[in-house]
């Protein structure tokens, strides 16, 4: 870009072509950006995936504990109907 201003500023480029050049340079920076805007996009969706994924096994190894206690507690020979608590 510096070598096209330096020839449109010595007269020995259109100013068409100094429009285009300025053009190109500006959609090449605009592309850049948008590629950085994706890769930031996608970043913040892979924590966030991350984040349900670990919600999701915390949430099953309750559940695991919660049914183990049930089957324990009938295993133990206790009779009646027990409250399992949700921790």
């Amino acid at each position: 870009m510096e070598r096209m201003r330096s020839l449109f500023n010595r007269k020995a480029t259109s100013e068409t072509e100094m429009d285009n050049a300025t053009r190109l340079e500006l959609t090449a920076r605009n592309a850049v950006q948008m590629q950085q805007n994706q890769l930031n996009t996608l970043a913040q969706s892979k924590k966030t995936k991350e984040a349900a994924l670990k919600l999701a096994q915390a949430e099953l190894e309750r559940k695991n504990r919660a049914r183990y206690r049930a089957v324990s507690g009938s295993q133990s020979g206790r009779s009646g109907k027990r409250h399992l608590s949700e921790d």
